[in-house]
């Protein structure tokens, strides 16, 4: 059981990236019901490769619905996840 959304972000995509969780490090930005964002940074430095997540909670279990620095399919966010405008905007959807 994770003490934190913070905590289980880290740990979905430490696995995901087959990284060490300690090298993973994530700051929860917004949240909002059963959705989040933020941002991630791998390795143990600043320095290190990062990007932005956004999780939504289905079926009571958070998982990583996007991740990375690339285009955003804003539409699917919306239409299939439920993403709240509070929540897309303005970092990751502007239209």
């Amino acid at each position: 059981c994770y003490v934190s959304l913070k905590q289980e972000i880290q740990y979905l995509l430490a696995n995901k990236y087959e990284r060490p969780a300690d090298e993973v490090r994530v700051t929860v930005s917004k949240q909002m019901d059963n959705y989040a964002a933020g941002g991630v940074k791998f390795g143990t430095d600043d320095q290190g490769p990062g990007g932005l997540f956004l999780a939504a909670k289905i079926d009571n279990v958070w998982q990583i619905v996007y991740d990375g620095n690339g285009s955003i399919d804003c539409a699917k966010l919306r239409q299939e996840y439920g993403f709240p405008e509070e929540i897309l905007q303005p970092n990751f959807c502007d239209e």
